[in-house]
């Protein structure tokens, strides 16, 4: 093992998405790449250099998968594989990488199994020719608590916080557009909010507008049992994951629902475009209406008077 290169990475609040780093294809020289592990004692994702055999894709990705499994020389760190997981198989098809595990993944508890899924995914598409990475269990396909299907997971799924003041606070003024009470029209309403210094502001956003308006006259656009997958930066873009609870139906124009997302966070945030994904999926129409394929940019017509 060669010397570690140590990036804390925190996990968020327990809920449905690990938070990492948007990573690059491997840059750290041939046969070298960045491999997660767990750190005993925070329980945070932690790199480690480790050479990979093979010079094929398929042989990287067999490579990997074993190294994974194998727990550091450094005794702070370990392998994220939960006891009794087994990979029974996997399968490149078009840079997408599915992995079928055995029946005992179901009993892995949640945190060991975000940790689980984001060190391999995140380690994983480093190799070139890997572009996602989807889980099975047998042959069906890994669903989250509410029985909705995880799709395939990239380095877009996950984002890293990084700080050393990791329980340091700020208070935000936050410009939050809501919908009317017909909702066929954006409204705004401003919230006070206190918050960790090491939150992504773009996500304390989203998590604001899941909470809903404090007036009553206006209205919440998420649906309501929709789960926030992750939220990450990149390029002048932000990346909002939801899982299926969001394609549900409301009293809210489809319009309404996605620009306020996308003004919120383009008001509140340092990007200037938002792109709206479900499980990781972009492509597709937003209540068979509003196109979501690519990256959206603030609206003004729609905001009432």
């Amino acid at each position: 093992m060669n010397k570690r290169r140590k990036f804390t990475a925190l996990l968020g609040i327990l809920i449905c998405v690990a938070l990492l780093m948007s990573c690059k294809k491997n840059d750290t020289g041939e046969g070298t790449y960045e491999l997660y592990y767990v750190n005993v004692q925070t329980q945070a994702l932690e790199q480690e250099e480790v050479q990979i055999e093979g010079d094929t894709t398929e042989e990287k990705i067999e490579s990997m998968l074993k190294e994974l499994k194998k727990n550091p020389e450094d005794v702070e760190v370990k392998s994220t594989f939960p006891k009794k997981i087994k990979v029974e198989k996997w399968e490149l098809t078009n840079g997408r990488l599915g992995i079928s595990f055995n029946q005992e993944y179901k009993n892995v508890k949640k945190v060991p199994e975000l940790l689980f899924r984001a060190s391999l995914v995140q380690s994983l598409i480093q190799i070139d020719g890997v572009d996602s990475v989807k889980f099975y269990i047998g042959g069906d396909p890994l669903c989250d608590a509410n029985g909705n299907e995880i799709g395939a997971m990239n380095d877009e799924y996950f984002v890293q916080n990084i700080g050393s003041t990791l329980h340091t606070y700020q208070s935000v003024d936050l410009e939050l557009y809501f919908a009317n009470s017909e909702g066929d029209k954006l409204v705004t309403e401003t919230e006070h909010v206190r918050y960790n210094s090491n939150t992504l502001k773009e996500k304390l956003i989203v998590e604001e507008l899941m909470k809903g308006p404090s007036a009553e006259t206006y209205k919440k656009v998420i649906p309501m049992d929709t789960v926030l997958l992750g939220v990450s930066v990149k390029d002048d873009v932000c990346y909002v994951n939801f899982d299926n609870g969001f394609l549900n139906m409301t009293d809210i124009q489809p319009e309404v629902t996605i620009y306020s997302i996308v003004n919120s966070i383009i008001r509140g945030g340092s990007v200037s475009k938002v792109q709206i994904l479900v499980n990781g999926d972009s492509n597709l129409k937003y209540q068979e209406q509003v196109d979501l394929s690519q990256p959206l940019t603030e609206r003004e017509d729609i905001v009432e008077d």
